[in-house]
């Protein structure tokens, strides 16, 4: 009878210690380059909704005052007033109280150069365009903000009538808005 020894073939079942720690390195540098994909991922979703709220805040604005500039009211002496730091209107589009209100808003440059965009109303025609209350609504801040009115062909920032102009040229950060106002007769 023949007994079994110890064979080489025994001896090459098993893993080698070098062989095992070369598989745990591999493993590790798939998932660190899994890890920093996933990480990456994260910041730019997260960089994304931070920019998507930036700019759904600007265009509520721009949409805001789209709409209160298309319900116009022109019967005053004085309807409208643009200046550097201030736009004042009358409007039967409202935010916060019903009926004609008098809206204004004020931009109000920072330090750091920064824009803060405040809008209040009055619900009352009191012929007091240009004035501020104590109560103000947060619009939003921006890096860069101008306001233009385009009357008979020139680009106006200051501007004081009776009646809206024609085409008001809202700059804000990198993008350009035109809100085009009804031109008729009231």
């Amino acid at each position: 009878m023949k007994m079994k020894c110890c064979s080489d073939t025994n001896f090459n079942k098993g893993f080698t210690l070098l062989e095992l720690l070369i598989v745990v390195v591999l493993i590790s540098i798939v998932f660190s380059i899994g890890g920093m994909v996933f990480i990456n991922n994260l910041k730019s979703f997260s960089d994304f909704n931070i920019g998507l709220a930036e700019k759904s805040l600007e265009i509520g604005f721009v949409n805001q005052l789209s709409s209160q500039m298309f319900s116009k009211y022109e019967g005053k002496p004085t309807n409208f007033v643009l200046t550097n730091s201030s736009l004042s209107f009358y409007t039967y589009y409202p935010v916060i109280f019903d009926g004609l209100v008098r809206a204004e808003y004020t931009f109000e440059k920072d330090e750091n150069g920064i824009v803060t965009v405040k809008y209040e109303e009055f619900p009352y025609v009191d012929g007091k365009l240009g004035t501020s209350g104590l109560k103000k609504i947060f619009i939003g801040k921006y890096n860069n903000i101008s306001i233009e009115v385009l009357q008979n062909g020139v680009w106006e920032k200051i501007y004081k009538h009776k009646k809206f102009p024609q085409i008001v040229k809202l700059k804000i950060n990198s993008f350009t808005y035109y809100i085009t106002v009804n031109a008729q007769e009231n």
